[in-house]
C-alpha cells in the first residue's frame, strides 16, 4: 500500500492514533514521535524472550522482518494445460 508523502502523509490519520478507541486502547501514544527500531527495539526492549540479545541490539536496529512468500509455490511449470486448474459447478 503506498500512503504517499509529504503534506498527503501527515494529513493521513494513520499517523494521528493518539486517542482511546471505544475500549480505551491507544494505538501510537507518541503520535508523529515515535520511531520504530525494528528487530533492534525488539532485541533491547522488555519483551525479548533471552536478555541476552541486546547485545546484538545495535547491529540490528532500524531492521525491520518481514515475510516473503519466495519459493512458496514449488510447482513446476509449465502446469499440465491438459488437467484444469479449477473447475465451477454449473
Amino acid at each position: 500500500m503506498h500512503i504517499g508523502s509529504g503534506e498527503d502523509l501527515i494529513n493521513r490519520s494513520l499517523c494521528y492514533e493518539t486517542m482511546p478507541d471505544g475500549y480505551g486502547y491507544v494505538a501510537n501514544p507518541k503520535g508523529l514521535d515515535y520511531v520504530d527500531l525494528g528487530v533492534g527495539g525488539f532485541l533491547s526492549g522488555s519483551s525479548a524472550p533471552d536478555k541476552s540479545w541486546a547485545k546484538y541490539a545495535p547491529q540490528f536496529t532500524g531492521k525491520m522482518q518481514v515475510l516473503t512468500l519466495r519459493n512458496a509455490d514449488k510447482r513446476t511449470y509449465p502446469p499440465d494445460s491438459s488437467k484444469p486448474i479449477c473447475t465451477m459447478d454449473t
